[in-house]
Parts: structure tokens; C-alpha cells; sequence
């Protein structure tokens, strides 16, 4: 840390330094302010013990100089400073390669969370499916049943069929559903019971017509009032 200019100790690749005061004039490349790069790493370490200075610099397998920063740190009790530097380009090199590797790891990351989100998703799909089949496909099997019952005639198991119908209510549509499906099974409940009746000589019964479409209803409504003036007439 000697004044004007600093001398040599040991310098590691260029050892004809050695024991050498600092003061030739190529080694005015510090700061860009062409300062003697030696003076500028004492100056950094008379201010605060340590620091950076950069410069430009031969570096060995290359043609001329290239820049470099140098860290360098005071050690008081000798009078020493001790540095260590690098080349930018081997910085730029090495971010580059970091930046490289990063990109491959966040697309590797990327590709395996897409992968796993999809699993993630079918696994939970799978889950619902479980969780809702008895609630979504056995609604949807009553109604084939009770459309098959009442096919072949029979009211009363299209009836019972028809209470099992979206029994929980998640569905609004199957709920309508089944109770005009047992609506359907009521009325031909209704008219069997009637027919029945007139069968076994009791004309007294009535049907009642469920709209202006209601063609069966107003059969019905015409039977039961012929037959009982025909037997009168009889």
C-alpha cells in the first residue's frame, strides 16, 4: 500500500511483477478513466478496507485486452492488499449458461406441473364421478325402469319406481321428470281402477280430464256416461 504507487508482492500468472513498484504507464487502464489500476485498489482500500475496481486487462488465449473487475481487500497489519479478479466475458459466459440451464429447468417443471395437473384433474374428476354416479346414473336407470313398467302395464311398480327418481335432488330436470312420470302412472292407476270397476257392474265412478289434449280422459269421461243410459235403455 506504498504511496505514490503500490509495489508488487507476487502476482499469480505474471510473476516478472514480482517486487516491482506499479507506476508503468500501461497500467493506466482502472475506471475507465485510464487511472493506474494498482494506485485505484489502494485508494478503494484506504476508504473502506475493501472493494471492487475495474479495468481492462490481456487475458491469456485472447488477442488484447479485455475487462475485468477485481475484488480487493486490505490487510492492515502487513500493509498488504490481496485481490482476486475476472474477466467479464467469462461472467457474461457463465450468467448465460445459468440463464440456459434455468430456462431448461422452469420448462422441465412447466412440462411436469402440466402433467400433473392434468393427473391432478382426472384423479379428482374420477372422484366426483364416484361420489355422484349413484346420484347422476341411478336416477337416469329408474327412469328407463319406470318407463318399462308403464310400456307393460304396470302402474303400481311405475309408481314406486318413479319415488326412487333423483330421491336427493341434485337434479332439477330428473326431479320434474319424475313426477310427471308418476303423475302419468297415477292417471293410468286411476283409469285401470275405473275400468275395474265398470267391469265388476259399478258404473258410478269418474274420470277426470287432465287438459283440452286429454283424448283417453275425455273417452273415458264419454264411457262412463254412455254405458250407464245404455243399461237404461236396455
Amino acid at each position: 500500500m506504498s504511496t505514490p504507487y503500490p509495489k508488487m508482492i507476487m502476482h499469480a500468472t505474471a510473476p516478472a511483477l514480482d517486487g516491482t513498484v506499479l507506476d508503468l504507464e500501461k497500467f493506466n487502464c482502472a475506471l475507465g478513466k485510464k487511472e493506474n489500476l494498482f494506485k485505484a485498489m489502494v485508494d478503494v482500500c484506504r476508504d473502506n478496507n475493501e472493494g471492487f475496481v475495474d479495468y481492462v486487462w490481456p487475458k491469456p488465449g485472447k488477442d488484447g485486452v479485455q475487462p475485468k473487475l477485481s475484488y480487493v481487500q486490505a490487510i492492515p497489519s502487513l500493509g498488504w492488499i490481496l485481490g482476486t479478479g475476472v474477466y467479464i466475458d467469462d461472467i457474461d459466459e457463465t450468467v448465460n449458461a445459468q440463464k440456459t440451464a434455468t430456462q431448461k429447468r422452469v420448462h422441465s417443471l412447466a412440462i411436469k406441473g402440466g402433467i400433473f395437473t392434468v393427473i391432478f384433474l382426472l384423479i379428482v374428476a374420477a372422484l366426483i364421478l364416484l361420489r355422484y354416479q349413484k346420484k347422476i346414473i341411478e336416477p337416469l336407470i329408474n327412469v328407463l325402469k319406470a318407463n318399462r313398467a308403464l310400456t307393460v302395464g304396470d302402474t303400481e311398480a311405475a309408481i314406486k319406481i318413479t319415488d326412487k327418481i333423483d330421491s336427493a335432488g341434485i337434479n332439477w330436470t330428473l326431479r320434474r321428470l319424475g313426477k310427471e312420470m308418476r303423475h302419468t302412472a297415477e292417471i293410468a292407476s286411476r283409469r285401470a281402477k275405473l275400468l275395474d270397476e265398470m267391469a265388476n257392474g259399478d258404473f258410478t265412478g269418474k274420470d277426470k280430464i287432465e287438459s283440452e289434449n286429454d283424448v283417453l280422459g275425455k273417452a273415458f269421461e264419454k264411457l262412463t256416461r254412455t254405458i250407464p243410459e245404455l243399461l237404461t235403455n236396455v
